[in-house]
């Protein structure tokens, strides 16, 4: 009789725990999309003409001939500033919508703002690769836009695909001249689990069945190499104190592996808005990390 019942609960376990495994597949893949819809809804602004700018939305297609939801921002950078793209990179989750509160800090330090929707996010086609695919994304976005030199400004997983462009060896790849990097984070695994505790949603070895069938599918998360942390390139990185998803410990690692970076360990900041605990300290870090592109005088 015990044993039965044994067997019988665990047996429940097993399909409860296949069920979630199954769940959290389809979401890493096909994550709940921020559109206008969502913006309208929690009362955001929806378009960058809502909040003061005007934009464009050129006609640029991935490899795979889909369009790139995007929106170009003419800037007014400082006269002694060298030609200057800044592109924007959201994270997991989310959309060129929640990267448009960081516009008005970059408008007055490059040429232009470049603020797109990643594959299976947003207004974008496809599915994510939770990073894996989307450096090639990007690389061939960056190639699409002109001649200039790139600021790549990353948010969580936007972060970590900025920095694996960044340290790709193609020509394309060498104009990036600096990388922002909110929230980072080195393992996909680590950013999971902090994800589904702080949903109040059980992580392992949930997390862990669902990464192995993920690997199982060739469809393995970017993490980031040591090669990739350590770019010769200038970098910020930028974290929250009560960040639970990319920890100040995991910034503070990156950073100590960069030849020429810089950390911001906001006080009370979170994961995706650490920069609206202290909007004037952080426009002051911005400004003071982008002097370094002006031409000498």
């Amino acid at each position: 009789m015990v044993s039965g019942l044994i067997i019988l609960f665990l047996t429940a376990l097993a399909l409860i725990w296949s069920f979630l495994v199954v769940i959290l597949l389809y979401e890493m893949q096909r994550p709940p999309r921020h559109t206008a819809g969502w913006a309208l809804a929690t009362a955001r602004p929806m378009t960058p003409d809502q909040v003061g700018c005007d934009f464009s939305s050129p006609a640029i297609v991935d490899a795979q001939g889909q369009s790139v939801p995007i929106w170009m921002i003419e800037g007014r950078p400082p006269a002694a500033r060298e030609p200057l793209t800044v592109v924007f990179i959201h994270g997991w989750g989310q959309s060129r919508l929640d990267m448009l509160p960081l516009v008005h800090t970059y408008l007055n330090q490059a040429d232009r703002l470049v603020l797109f929707d990643l594959p299976g996010h947003g207004e974008a086609c496809g599915t994510s690769a939770l990073g894996a695919k989307e450096v090639d994304g990007l690389l061939d976005l960056l190639a699409q836009l002109d001649n200039h030199s790139y600021l790549l400004v990353g948010n969580s997983m936007g972060s970590v695909i900025a920095f694996a462009a960044a340290s790709r060896p193609e020509p394309i790849a060498k104009r990036v001249r600096g990388v922002i990097a909110y929230g980072a984070y080195i393992k996909f695994h680590q950013s999971l689990v902090g994800r589904l505790r702080l949903a109040g949603y059980p992580s392992r070895p949930i997390s862990d069945v669902a990464l192995w069938v993920m690997s199982l599918l060739q469809k393995k998360p970017l993490s980031l190499s040591d090669q990739q942390i350590s770019l010769q390139c200038p970098v910020m990185l930028i974290t929250g104190e009560r960040d639970q998803i990319a920890s100040p410990e995991t910034a503070k690692r990156i950073a100590d592996q960069l030849p020429s970076g810089s950390l911001w360990i906001v006080p009370d900041g979170l994961h995706c808005d650490a920069w609206e605990c202290q909007p004037e300290q952080h426009q002051v870090q911005i400004e003071n990390f982008l002097k370094q592109f002006d031409r000498p005088s």
